[in-house]
């Protein structure tokens, strides 16, 4: 697939913000997709082709989608052309490549689709992405869009079906100020969300209680703001069974047993809201 370089260098695009940096795509010439937890607490975001260099202003927010973790950005001129692929169409074991800016560096991975979720059409695709590939395109043996990179698990990762894009790219007419979205209730879960993950993978290189009991006070609070987010509540079952785990040998039985039954709750509950949520 080493045809498609030249398409996801004009493609792709370096998500710069004030801290950090993310992935993401043209939809069109003035819309780039990336996903919500990439820009939901920045104070600053701009776009950068670095096959070229060309930075680009990013206006506001054109169109959204919470339960998808889903942004299109409004930019000030005209970006690259896009192939557009169709997701409906995808098979387990097709091959694709995710394409973004982990560590701001250029990086393209490839592997087999493993599956396709029901509920949501989330593609699962057999291999890890990185920190920063957030936001970035998926491509077809075509060299054609058909998903967004969104999370990864222990062994895989996850794309938003571009055909979830194409529908969000009808609702795109008004353009809301950044700072003004992102003080949404739904917008405002994915802040906390990402400070639960920060803390939660602290916690784990550490091996700290405290950072441990704080991740799961951030998804407490990402849940008060969005109960429908399925990912939270598989985030803080997972940070509850390891700090059972943690203490284990030290904290009474009962409290330790308590963290596992906790644990399987929220498990429970992310599977109501998406049946087929494999890792829960």
């Amino acid at each position: 697939m080493e045809e498609n370089r030249e398409l996801s260098d004009s493609a792709s695009l370096l998500i710069e913000l004030d801290s950090g940096n993310g992935s993401g795509f043209f939809v069109k010439k003035n819309l780039i997709a990336t996903n919500i937890h990439v820009i939901a607490q920045t104070t600053s975001v701009s776009a950068k082709l670095v096959e070229t260099q060309t930075e680009f202003v990013v206006e506001g927010i054109a169109a959204f989608d919470t339960k998808n973790d889903l942004v299109i950005l409004k930019i000030t001129g005209e970006g690259a052309s896009v192939f557009l692929g169709d997701s409906d169409l995808l098979q387990s074991g097709d091959i694709v490549q995710a394409v973004g800016y982990p560590s701001e560096g250029y990086k393209v991975t490839e592997g087999p689709i493993h599956s396709i979720r029901d509920s949501d059409k989330w593609i699962r695709m057999g291999f890890k992405t990185l920190v920063g590939n957030s936001g970035g395109p998926v491509l077809n043996r075509n060299g054609q869009i058909i998903g967004v990179v969104v999370a990864d698990h222990d062994w895989c990762s996850f794309a938003i079906p571009i055909n979830t894009v194409k529908k969000l790219l009808v609702q795109t007419s008004r353009v809301e100020p950044l700072a003004q979205w992102q003080e949404r209730e739904k917008i405002r879960a994915y802040v906390y969300l990402v400070q639960g993950q920060t803390k939660h993978c602290a916690a784990q290189r550490k091996r700290s209680t405290t950072l441990y009991e704080e991740a799961i006070v951030n998804f407490d609070k990402a849940i008060q703001l969005n109960p429908d987010y399925a990912l939270c509540y598989y985030n803080r079952g997972t940070v509850k069974s390891q700090l059972g785990r943690l203490n284990a040998d030290e904290s009474d039985l009962t409290e330790v047993q308590q963290y596992y039954r906790d644990a399987i709750d929220d498990y429970t509950e992310a599977i109501k809201l998406c049946p087929d949520y494999a890792s829960a």
